[in-house]
């Protein structure tokens, strides 16, 4: 733990000493190194994306009887609301017709072919100029800026660097959501050399399982030591749907999975409909998303204690630290439930975090002991993944030196021995195809 005796600012101080600082300058290294991209994989991509867009485009023309810039919010405002008459959608109190507006209205109306066109227009159309045509160094690799306190709950942020080449490669589609394809093959290890992957295995559920401990509700963390078998999203379903684990189908394995992401920081109907939405999930109108709710209060009813414990402590003092040092301060309305989310998702939220970027930046500090000229080295970090270029003669050292790196306990309970959470660890030649 970073906790001294000295009180807030030694315990910020030494935070920032001993994690923030070194964590900065691997970023930096990461930066200057790059990442290869191959740009005849990535040609074929925009070839193919370029001509759906270009299809996708002459469908809605041809549909509407008339030429529209789908990217412009105001011309798809008067297609939608003026001339098709579909029901008005607001944000904030004014009209609007972003991603979760087209998703609502399509719930409403799925068999409408203009809201499933703009829908494809406008996720392919993210692809080619946020990812695919982002600029690329002379050397052919992909540079970054990392903000190592780019997020409110400290994980990192990426974006283009200073000289406007690069992308965000925090957000590169890994192929989760219906209709987005995972592009990571064309991120490839240098000549010779392999990616070493560490992925942390279910980090986030696993420090609210222990997080739940401390109010006597024991049953996920149970599943988790109990069960190797143990699959969250079914058990989670089960109860949902009122069927055995064993009977749970994929479409409710998806809603379940719904439940545990949105589920544990205090989502209302409204926020598990819109992750529904996100994932092309059908069936959640608000009685059901209501009933996702209420089920998960009775299977895991330390949720509510934990949630109640988190509002008592940023009503009096509002102010989260995790135990690894991590302090926040949340100056949000206590009346907008948006506060109290945030302030239950921090604990998890950040100690995962901080969690990966300690391997990161521990694997850097190893790398330039071992090796001269950094030989290996950290080059992307991703929520929670963590990916090494190495030599192929250096992958078993990288893999033997993650392990160790990912030896981070986490002082959750005061009764309980410390949480180490667990990493997968794959080997291959481009991001997408480590295994």
């Amino acid at each position: 733990q970073h906790r001294t005796k000295g009180g807030i600012m030694s315990t910020l101080w030494e935070t920032y000493r001993s994690h923030v600082h070194p964590l900065a300058i691997a970023l930096a290294a990461a930066q200057d190194r790059g990442v290869l991209i191959d740009k005849v994989a990535r040609a074929e991509l925009v070839t193919r994306f370029k001509q759906k867009v270009a299809d996708t485009q002459v469908k809605v023309n041809g549909l509407i009887g008339r030429e529209i810039n789908i990217n412009s919010p105001k011309q798809v405002k008067e297609l939608l609301y003026d001339e098709m008459k579909l029901p008005t959608v607001y944000k904030d109190k004014k009209i609007t017709t972003d991603e979760d507006a087209i998703l609502r209205l399509h719930k409403q109306y799925p068999n409408e072919p203009v809201l499933t066109l703009i829908i494809s227009y406008r996720k392919d159309s993210k692809l080619i100029s946020t990812f695919l045509e982002a600029e690329v160094d002379d050397d052919g690799r992909i540079r970054t800026s990392y903000n190592v306190s780019g997020t409110k709950n400290f994980r990192i942020s990426s974006s283009k660097n200073l000289w406007g080449s690069g992308t965000n490669l925090q957000n590169i589609p890994i192929g989760r959501r219906p209709g987005v394809e995972n592009i990571r093959h064309i991120f490839v290890a240098s000549p010779g050399c392999s990616f070493v992957k560490g992925d942390l295995s279910q980090a986030e559920t696993m420090a609210v399982a222990r997080i739940l401990c401390r109010y006597n509700d024991y049953a996920l963390w149970d599943k988790y030591i109990n069960d190797q078998n143990f699959d969250i999203h079914k058990w989670a379903a089960a109860p949902i749907f009122r069927v055995p684990e064993v009977d749970v189908t994929p479409y409710q394995r998806t809603v379940g999975k719904v439940a545990n992401h949105a589920g544990n920081y205090c989502a209302g109907p409204g926020v598990i409909q819109s992750e529904a939405r996100k994932y092309a999930i059908d069936g959640i109108d608000y009685p059901m998303a209501k009933r996702i709710i209420d089920t998960r209060r009775a299977a895991i009813p330390g949720l509510v204690k934990w949630w109640k414990d988190v509002e008592v402590q940023i009503r009096r003092t509002r102010t989260m630290t995790t135990c690894l040092g991590r302090r926040r301060l949340f100056f949000g309305r206590f009346d907008d439930n948006a506060t109290i989310r945030d302030a239950v998702a921090f604990e998890p939220q950040s100690t995962v975090g901080d969690v990966c970027n300690t391997i990161f930046r521990r694997l850097y500090t190893t790398a330039t002991k071992l090796r001269q000229k950094f030989s290996w080295l950290p080059v992307l970090q991703v929520h929670d993944e963590v990916v090494v270029e190495t030599p192929d003669e250096y992958i078993e050292e990288v893999k033997a030196e993650m392990k160790k790196a990912a030896i981070v306990p986490l002082w959750l309970n005061a009764d309980m021995e410390p949480l180490i959470i667990h990493i997968d660890i794959s080997v291959g030649k481009n991001w997408r195809d480590c295994k």
